[in-house]
């Protein structure tokens, strides 16, 4: 059989320049597992409690992220928190945790914040989540602030009405019991990590636009943007009572 590596200390496993297993899988019991750079990991991957799967690259093998375990793109020695990842086959089961971290509120920075694809070019991949309402999959939102620390999040327009940032991009979404329709009461937003330079703060959402699982963020507009609202609604309420009077 398989021979299974079990990585069960605080430390990190970095595989770097093309490092690779030839057998087995791995377990990870606490510490972390890394991919640097634009390596493949062809083992599958289990990551329990307290362990974290971190870095770049694409894993071609089955990975789980269990119950108390944290999936989190990027390494800070390589110049930067935010990072991409690419799975042939991902599940998210119930208790565990993406920490998403974002820098840039411009959506089409792919520098600025992390991003998960699953894709396999040989045939049909398949994003499974093992969660519902009762016992969700945890979203963490981590701001960043210029330097790549946690900190603000810098650059958000009050007046923009609706962010959005791709979480997840898939091919195929698996959600056994709920006939694969996606349902966001499945996850749960930790904003408690988010700041930003939004002095009313704002309001996150997740949803699915195509084959995304995105998150939303719409700031609260300042007073003065209510006052123009108010003042336009009733300016289109006089405009139609003096055309019905002049008729």
């Amino acid at each position: 059989p398989d021979a299974l590596i079990v990585v069960d200390r605080q430390g990190t496993i970095v595989f770097a320049n093309n490092s690779s297993l030839s057998d087995g899988s791995v377990k990870l019991s606490g510490g972390s597992l890394a991919l640097s750079g634009g390596n493949n990991f062809n083992r599958p991957v289990i990551v329990g409690t307290g362990s974290k799967l971190a870095g770049y690259g694409t894993y071609t093998s089955n990975v789980s992220i269990g119950n108390g375990a944290i999936l989190s793109p990027g390494l800070q020695k390589d110049g930067g928190t935010t990072g991409a990842m690419e799975f042939y086959h991902l599940e998210l089961d119930a208790g565990g945790v993406y920490e998403f971290n974002l820098q840039s509120p411009n959506f089409t920075d792919t520098i600025g914040q992390d991003f998960i694809k699953v894709y396999n070019p040989g045939e049909g991949s398949t994003l499974v989540i093992n969660a519902d309402s009762d016992h969700p999959f945890i979203i963490k939102v981590v701001s960043l602030d210029t330097d790549g620390f946690a900190g603000m999040l810098e650059g958000i327009d009050q007046g923009h009405g609706l962010y959005s940032w791709t979480l997840i991009n898939f091919d195929v979404i698996s959600i056994p019991g709920n006939g694969d329709i996606f349902d966001p009461s499945a996850f749960s937003l930790d904003v408690s990590g988010f700041a930003s330079d939004a002095p009313l703060g704002g309001e996150f959402n997740l949803f699915r636009e195509g084959n995304n699982l995105m998150l939303g963020f719409t700031p609260v507009p300042e007073p003065s943007t209510y006052a123009m609202m108010i003042l336009g609604l009733g300016m289109v309420g006089w405009t139609m009572r003096r055309r019905r009077h002049i008729k």
